[in-house]
Formats: C-alpha cells, structure tokens, sequence
C-alpha cells in the first residue's frame, strides 16, 4: 500500500446490531504527531458519571442554566436532561421524539436539535422543559439529508454539518456539507463536497463556533480537524490519521472553552484531546474501558463555563463530567 494512503477499518455495535465503517484516508503531513504530550490520568479528575435512559448517547452540551442534555441517535432516538449535583448527575426528564445528533441553544436558552423523526431530517426546537417550539430545515433549498451535528455564532445564526454516511441511506446531491441558517431557520448558504482537499469533507460529524465567530468542524473520515470563516472561507486544516498527540482515529465530538481550546473527542481513539486551535496538543485522556475515567467510543463533548468538561461516553451508556485546570493537566 503506498505510503501517501492507509486503510482503516472501523466497527461498533449499535441498538440495531454491527455497524461497519470503512475508509481509506490520506495520511497527510504528520506535523503533530511528534510532540510528546503525556496522557493524563482522569481517574482522579472525574466528577460524576451518569448513566443515560437512552442508549448510545451521541451528543452532549451544556445549556445557559448549567443543565445537562444527551442525545441519541440509534433508530428512535432519545433526548434527556439532567441536572448536576454534588451526588452526580440525576435525570430530570426524557423524551422520544427521533434521532438526536446535535444539540446547541439559542439567545433564549431554547434547545435546537439536529436530527431526524418518522417525517424526515429537520432542526426542532424546544425549550427548557421539553416543550415543542417547532421544527425547520426540511423544505425548500433548506432541505437537509443528514444532519450531524449543530451550534450558533453569536449573531444567533445556525451552523449545520451533513454527511453522506452514518446510516442515511439514499440522499440527493452530495450531503458532505454545511450549511448556514439564520435564526429565524431561513437557509443563508453552505459550503463543502466530498474530497480531501481543504474545504471539502468526508463524513463530518462535529460543529463548533469559537468567540471569533469561525467555524470548527470534525472532519471525520478525513482524520483532521478544519476551521473556517462563517461564510465558509478555510481558515486551517490540520491533522491525520494515527494515534500520537494531533492525530485522529474517526474524531466526532468538538467544543470550544473560553480559552478558545479546542476538545476533540477522537472517537475510535478512544479518548478526548485537548489543543489549540492550531492544532497544537495539550493534553489527552482516556483508554477504552469502562472504569471512570475511561471511555469506549466517546462521540460527544462539551464544555461549561465552569471549566468542566461533559463527555457523550457512547458504547458505555453514559456521560462522564471531568475537571481540568488552565492548562489542561
């Protein structure tokens, strides 16, 4: 196999029974890669494990009230609340009502679920409680295939990322995209398309918007992360396939904290690393395991306000609330 290429095979069970994911990557400059950056130990650093009514959480963020959401996207889906106490994370409420991929929230605390229900892909909103507020994204140039994950800049606008895989069956035209709503679910623009080129995306899952307003997403099945403008503008693109600090193995997961950080959950890794916008590693934790701590298939992150960071711990049922300082350790 030439050098300039790898294939990888990737499988985990689901609710519905063995998915199979297969991709052949390239392997891209390993600028990363070398820099030494020990793994922590996050035994020590775990404040709460809870497990999730719904199996295979997905997604995980924090909303303005400091309470809790997890998201599952097996085939009916599933979205829970939880509240963080001393004691842990207690569930408040649940509900089934489809697909739950991402979660973000708008200026009034409001939920917004990307996802899909029995009437097809579509962004709902909801708020606090659980109340329906309607649903957008599923007519006209807005149409959306497969929606993946979610988040909002801070003119309230709507980042959506699609992927052509993961389960959604036969699309129109080329998902592997991201589009741009306003915040009154009025489609603005997307960019994207399948390829390996800078811009272009390969089965991308995670979305984050940093205090700049651009736009940070996993680019899955391409094993890197890229950044771009709100008008979807590159502004880097940075990563390969492997497992040393900077590499990725399938990352999903991405949020951004106030130090404009960068939390990547590197999904078939395995673990959750820490680095600079640039891509410059900080720090990393995990191991597959099922002890606090460790982490099987993590496929969503957040962070609060608080420094405290929410892992979606997928193929364990549960989410996982760590601790770090300034400097990741």
């Amino acid at each position: 196999m030439a050098a300039t290429r790898r294939q990888f095979l990737c499988t985990a069970a689901a609710a519905s029974g063995m998915l199979f994911f297969q991709s052949w990557l390239g392997a891209g400059r390993q600028v990363r890669g070398e820099e030494a950056v020990p793994p922590v130990d996050a035994s020590e650093r775990c404040l709460a494990v809870g497990s999730t009514r719904y199996r295979y959480p997905k997604a995980v963020a924090v909303g303005p009230d400091g309470a809790v959401y997890a998201g599952c996207s097996t085939r009916r889906g599933g979205l829970e609340r939880f509240e963080l106490l001393q004691e842990g994370l207690r569930s408040r409420w649940n509900l089934q009502d489809g697909k739950v991929c991402g979660i973000a929230f708008d200026e009034s605390g409001n939920l917004l679920v990307s996802g899909h229900d029995d009437d097809g892909a579509c962004v709902k909103r909801y708020a606090p409680d659980g109340t329906p507020l309607g649903r957008w994204g599923d007519t006209d140039r807005a149409e959306l295939g497969n929606p993946q994950g979610i988040a909002l800049d801070s003119r309230g606008r709507a980042y959506v990322v699609e992927a052509r895989g993961w389960g959604a069956g036969r699309l129109r035209g080329d998902p592997n995209r991201i589009q741009r709503f306003g915040p009154d679910g009025a489609h603005q623009l997307h960019w994207g398309g399948s390829g390996r080129e800078p811009g272009r995306l390969n089965m991308p899952v995670g979305i984050a918007v940093d205090h700049r307003d651009r736009i940070c997403v996993t680019d899955t099945f391409n094993c890197r992360i890229q950044l771009f403008e709100g008008d979807g503008t590159v502004v880097s693109a940075w990563g390969s396939f492997g497992n040393a600090p900077g590499q990725f193995n399938c990352p999903q997961g991405v949020a951004v904290d106030g130090e404009e950080r960068l939390f990547i959950a590197d999904t078939y890794g395995n673990r959750i690393q820490l680095l600079t916008t640039e891509g410059r590693p900080l720090a990393q934790w995990g191991g597959q395991g099922t002890d606090p701590g460790r982490l099987w298939l993590p496929c969503g992150v957040a962070v609060d306000g608080a420094g405290r960071v929410f892992v979606a711990d997928t193929m364990n049922h549960r989410i996982q609330v760590f601790r770090f300082d300034e400097k990741g350790a």
